[in-house]
């Protein structure tokens, strides 16, 4: 049995909701305890870097939302190299302060790992909460039958 769930693409209205949906999966991690130890600030410094990055992907990709705002998926289209996001390293500092190697860190190995020819870079499947990975695979047009990265 085949369920759909309809997904929409998100605008720059929805960054909030894709920052929120973000931080919330991520900041239970043991990913998201390394980037950020401290955990009175890890929300707040997770949620700063994943604007950056979600701003950026609807610049030179695309994000998308479950319709009823539970999950979400953040895309890149690396067809061609793309730039950084704009004033990357001191938006970087302010949002991560103490944390920012660890950032640059992954970033780097991250990188070291990506596909040389063009492909879509799947950087974020966000949903927090139980069976978030089956809520989050739904918003993706590439598992739902939308689109074929």
């Amino acid at each position: 049995m085949t369920v759909r769930t309809s997904v929409v693409r998100a605008r720059w209205r929805d960054i909030d909701r894709v920052v929120d949906l973000i931080t919330d999966t991520l900041a239970p991690t043991a990913l998201g305890a390394w980037l950020v130890p401290d955990p009175p600030c890890r929300a707040g410094v997770l949620a700063a870097v994943a604007r950056i990055w979600t701003e950026h992907a609807l610049l030179f990709g695309d994000a998308f939302l479950l319709q009823d705002g539970t999950a979400a998926t953040v895309w890149f289209h690396r067809y061609r190299p793309i730039p950084p996001p704009v004033r990357y390293e001191g938006r970087l500092a302010a949002a991560c302060g103490a944390h920012r190697d660890r950032f640059l860190l992954l970033g780097r190995a991250l990188s070291a790992r990506r596909p040389a020819e063009a492909h879509n870079h799947l950087a974020f499947l966000a949903a927090p909460g139980p069976h978030g990975a089956n809520r989050a695979a739904a918003s993706s047009p590439a598992v739902n039958g939308g689109w074929t990265p």
